[in-house]
């Protein structure tokens, strides 16, 4: 490549020419200084850093966000936040914003009511912007919070947190007996609000919870914990932690030969996934206030029919929200008036037909009468139905 002999060689060594040493000397600086800019560039990706420009709506601002941020402080100290707080969309890409988190929201003209959010954030947030609107919003969203605002336009169509953990509580303590509890959550609002609920309950029931712990939710190493619960003799794991984290618990509690225990979980671990963990302790149960289709009388045709019209099983909750809107048609009916204040008064006051659960009706907080919270246990690759209640 460069027309000049580089290297002397014989038959006992070889050696540099001149060409070949100013080559190296002044390659050796370069190359050490492309090391260098590969190892920078390796701990950025490794490692964030840098300015984040986020724009957020002034309700998140005064509630969630603070918290969330400070966690994210936390995990990426390199990584220093520049927020912007307004009720309006925005142009990420034309005024440099990185991300913009719950921005603002503009109802579109003739909206008469809202099915929805699943979230129980989203529907936190956006409750008082259709409370100002007059508009009602039926959502699955299982946060107290959400009917706790007081708004007459708020309508749940499920059980909520604190019934779910007054279903842990009192499930472990009829069904499990006088053994030790501990009890985990994976530092969401969450999962710490229903382990509170539930350790509540059971301290009401006369148990004995021996030990108590948060986590974040992406911890898996859990060799530690393990040898607490051991220490403790845990008979009884209450946990919110995710699913995968539930696995790597009990993986690390058969790594230490206890395995005569059972793990008592929410919603968050009533998934596919935990099949790799099944048989490993002496049993795995989880709760919902979301009941499965298939629990109702008609529930298992309304599954038929909708495979057979759309070739795929409904989202999660869907069964909750058809029968929201059937009920919303019939308060649309008994108003005779589309214009939200009536349609939300109707609602106030209907104990409306639901095709798949039966009945819908809400009581003064806008809770829904007829909720109940099932418990079911992981038995023979899937999750089966143990036992459900609306008065735990």
């Amino acid at each position: 490549r460069f027309g000049l002999r580089l290297f002397n060689r014989t038959t006992r060594k070889v050696s540099l020419t001149d060409a070949g040493q100013l080559l190296f000397e002044r390659s050796g600086a370069l190359l050490e200084m492309i090391d260098f800019t590969e190892g920078e560039l390796h701990d950025r990706a490794t490692r964030p850093s840098g300015r984040l420009t986020l724009t957020a709506s002034h309700p998140l601002m005064l509630t969630e966000l603070p918290t969330l941020l400070g966690r994210f402080m936390q995990r990426y100290p390199d990584v220093v936040p520049d927020c912007s707080f307004e009720n309006r969309p925005v142009d990420l890409i034309a005024e440099g914003f990185d991300a913009a988190i719950g921005g603002g929201m503009e109802l579109a003209a003739g909206v008469v009511a809202v099915v929805g959010h699943l979230n129980s954030g989203v529907s936190i947030e956006t409750a008082p912007i259709y409370a100002a609107a007059g508009i009602a919003q039926i959502a699955i969203s299982t946060n107290p919070k959400f009917t706790q605002l007081g708004h007459e336009t708020t309508f749940r169509m499920v059980a909520n947190d604190n019934m779910q953990a007054r279903a842990i509580g009192s499930f472990a303590s009829s069904q499990f007996g006088d053994v030790r509890f501990a009890a985990l959550d994976d530092g969401t609002p969450y999962g710490k609000g229903l382990t509170d609920g539930a350790v509540e309950q059971l301290k009401a029931e006369k148990r004995e919870v021996v030990l108590r712990q948060s986590f974040d939710d992406k911890t898996v190493a859990f060799d530690e914990l393990a040898a607490k619960i051991k220490s403790e003799k845990v008979g009884v794991i209450v946990s919110t932690l995710n699913d995968f984290q539930a696995v790597a618990l009990i993986a690390a509690l058969a790594k230490i030969d206890y395995t005569n225990v059972r793990l008592l979980g929410g919603d968050t671990v009533k998934t596919t996934d935990m099949v790799k963990a099944a048989g490993q302790i002496q049993g795995i149960f989880a709760t919902s206030p979301v009941l499965e289709a298939k629990e109702f009388v008609a529930g298992r045709p309304f599954l038929e029919r909708y495979l057979e019209a759309f070739n795929v099983p409904p989202a999660y909750g869907g069964h909750y929200s058809y029968d929201s809107t059937y009920v919303l048609t019939a308060a649309m009916q008994a108003a005779k008036s589309v214009k939200p204040k009536d349609v939300t008064a109707a609602l106030r006051r209907i104990n409306g037909y639901a095709p798949v659960t039966g009945t819908m009706k809400w009581d003064e907080k806008g809770e829904q009468r007829y909720a109940a919270v099932g418990v079911y246990e992981l038995r023979r690759g899937s999750w089966e139905l143990r036992m459900r209640s609306d008065r735990w």
